[in-house]
């Protein structure tokens, strides 16, 4: 079977649990939009955005260094050491945030709400300590046992969901006591979101862990070195891209604050957030390329020819252009995703966004070259430079045009990611 076509059909199968995920989770947005305003859904969004800098951290590039030594290394033992050495760094961050949530909830602006900062914690630790046993699924070619620990994560966390906003807030608010019981409270509110993902998180590393409990016994401390060594130019590239896609989100309340006030600040971002959520139809597509395409180049790395990466490229950017165009030309049909007319006024942001993370799927493709030959360092170099972009084009573009700011912001730096990686690697 051709390169191609085994892409093709590993993409399909991982496209399933992603486009199915993705589908649900941005068939939330009517749920979220419709119980939040705005603003409500700002403090969401803030939390997520952090979320996702921090997963970087906490990963470190062991998905990516575990598919290039499993190559090297006998794959029980690789495993064995990277995951130990997950397992203690989880461990530390667990109990450093734990212990210092009320300090930080605060300084986030959120005083005597750290039992937001505690359930964040939970998952983001239960995320990085399921992330190896899940690459470890794709390295072994397992893609249906992928699919469905992902799925079932997914559909706990929307069932949940769709229990605490569809019904018992109505019932609540109908004045029913049916089924209410004395674990609904209704001040809670968006704290329901970050509960059902706890709860979501939990399960999923349950699952992974069965097909991925570490021996200590196995820990190869050269290995891990060797690893490391491997791995710290791509949290540089994690790190930074995470800036380039979640930095708007985290700046956007802190950048308007002083000028608008700390309610209107919020209500931006959540005007923003909301209506980020229709690019995320793009992201799809591009999420389930990369679950797929990253272990498979790995494994083929001798077979690989320039000209098959390009006719790659070819049917990636044809794909995700053609959505492109879908979404944009029919904004009308997609907007009523969006339960609130309060978050429409942001609509003109979605086609840039689109495009944006068009540009993202073509670097995504574009920077295996710098994975496959070793030269991380290339890529940690071109991620920092678009990140110092993003840094300068929020602080400029937000304060003076707002919410759209960040909007012109992504689309330039996802423009550049790509257009740098060509030139380099030819």
């Amino acid at each position: 079977m051709s390169i191609i076509k085994k892409l093709i059909g590993q993409t399909a199968i991982y496209g399933i649990p992603s486009v199915l995920g993705r589908v649900l989770n941005f068939l939330l947005i009517y749920v979220h939009t419709g119980a939040f305003a705005p603003n409500g859904y700002g403090i969401v969004s803030e939390f997520y955005a952090y979320a996702a800098l921090l997963m970087i951290i906490l990963v470190y590039g062991m998905e990516t260094t575990y598919f290039r030594f499993s190559q090297k290394r006998e794959e029980k033992t690789l495993f064995s050491t990277l995951q130990t050495g997950l397992w203690v760094s989880s461990a530390l961050f667990f109990l450093l945030v734990w212990l210092n949530a009320s300090g930080i909830s605060t300084a986030m602006g959120y005083p005597n709400q750290d039992n937001f900062v505690k359930w964040f914690v939970i998952i983001l630790v239960a995320d990085a300590l399921a992330a190896l046993p899940l690459a470890r699924l794709r390295f072994k070619e397992k893609p249906l046992v992928f699919a469905g620990i992902n799925l079932a994560a997914i559909f706990v966390n929307i069932g949940i969901n769709l229990f605490v906003f569809l019904y018992w807030y109505p019932q609540h608010e109908a004045g029913n006591a049916f089924l209410l019981s004395d674990w609904f409270n209704p001040e809670l509110g968006v704290a329901y979101v970050f509960i059902a993902n706890v709860i979501s998180s939990v399960a999923k590393f349950t699952m992974a862990s069965l097909f991925g409990i570490p021996n200590p016994k196995l820990f190869n401390f050269t290995w891990w070195k060797e690893s490391m060594k491997y791995a710290w130019p791509l949290v540089f590239v994690g790190f930074a891209g995470i800036i380039n896609e979640t930095f708007d989100r985290a700046a956007i309340k802190h950048l308007l604050t002083p000028i608008v006030g700390a309610d209107e600040a919020l209500t931006q971002l959540g005007i923003y957030s909301g209506c980020y959520k229709l690019s995320i139809l793009v992201t799809i597509g591009v999420q389930a390329f990369r679950y797929a395409a990253e272990p498979l180049f790995f494994k083929q790395i001798k077979e690989r020819s320039d000209a098959t990466l390009i006719q790659i490229m070819n049917y990636l950017s044809g794909f995700l252009l053609l959505i492109f165009l879908v979404v944009s030309l029919f904004m009308d049909v997609f907007k009523e995703f969006i339960n609130n007319p309060e978050y429409w006024e942001g609509l003109d942001i979605v086609p840039p966004l689109l495009l944006a993370n068009c540009f993202l799927g073509m670097h995504i493709q574009l920077s295996m070259w710098f994975k496959l030959s070793d030269k991380n360092k290339y890529g940690a170099g071109i991620a920092i430079i678009a990140s110092l972009i993003t840094l300068v084009g929020n602080f400029a573009l937000v304060p003076v045009l707002g919410f759209r700011g960040a909007a012109y912001t992504t689309l330039a730096v996802y423009i550049f990611l790509p257009t740098v990686s060509y030139f380099i690697s030819i």
